[in-house]
Parts: C-alpha cells; sequence; structure tokens
C-alpha cells in the first residue's frame, strides 16, 4: 500500500472505485492498494476491513481516532474541571496563610498570581 499524487494508469475504472471520481484535489493523494485484479477472483464485491481503512489513512497521513475517543475526551474533561476546581481552593489556602503572615508582622509579598484568586 503506498500514497500516490495520481491515479496509476492501469487503475481499475480509471478512478476510484468507492467514489467513482477521476479527479484528484490539488494536494491531494490517492491510496494505491498494490493489488492488480487479475489477482482477484472473477466475481465478488470489494470490500475494505476497519483496519483496512485505517492502514489506508495513515498511508495518506490522515489521523482516525479511536473509537472511543469522545468517551475518553468526556473523562478528562471531567477529571480536568475538578483539577482546577481543587487549583482554585490551593491558592485560596495559600492566599489566606500568607494574609495571616501579613497581618502577624511578617514581611511577606503575596504574589499578584494569587491576589487573582
Amino acid at each position: 500500500m503506498q500514497a500516490r499524487n495520481a491515479y496509476p494508469v492501469d487503475t481499475c475504472t480509471g478512478g476510484c472505485f468507492v467514489t467513482k471520481r477521476y479527479e484528484i484535489a490539488p494536494g491531494e493523494k490517492v491510496c494505491d492498494l498494490d493489488t492488480d485484479l487479475d489477482t482477484l477472483p472473477a466475481w465478488g464485491r470489494l470490500v475494505v476491513s476497519e483496519l483496512g481503512v485505517r492502514m489506508m489513512a495513515r498511508c495518506l497521513d490522515i489521523n482516525i481516532p479511536d473509537n472511543d475517543i469522545l468517551a475518553t475526551n468526556d473523562k478528562l474533561t471531567a477529571h480536568n474541571r475538578d483539577l482546577v476546581q481543587e487549583n482554585r481552593k490551593l491558592r485560596k489556602v495559600i492566599t489566606a496563610v500568607l494574609e495571616a503572615a501579613y497581618v502577624a508582622g511578617y514581611d511577606v509579598v503575596v504574589p499578584k498570581e494569587l491576589e487573582a484568586v
């Protein structure tokens, strides 16, 4: 399997057997399966598995995410939300400690990042 900038001369139907397109947009490539139709049976359907589609996409430098990428993304978003809340709490606590030290007479400078909490 290899990526090409044009349809090979001996391409079945002269173009893409799935979309029936003959033209290629600028910058677009085609995936040559390197399989001659003479080696295939004279009847039947051309079928491509999910793995085959992923291999073709990889050949064309297209990234197909995993099936459960949305679920994983939702979990990461929820975890990130929890971490942001915990970070805010910790920053408030640090600010309170620094303010208490300042009130107690210690020479403490509160960083600008913590003042905005």
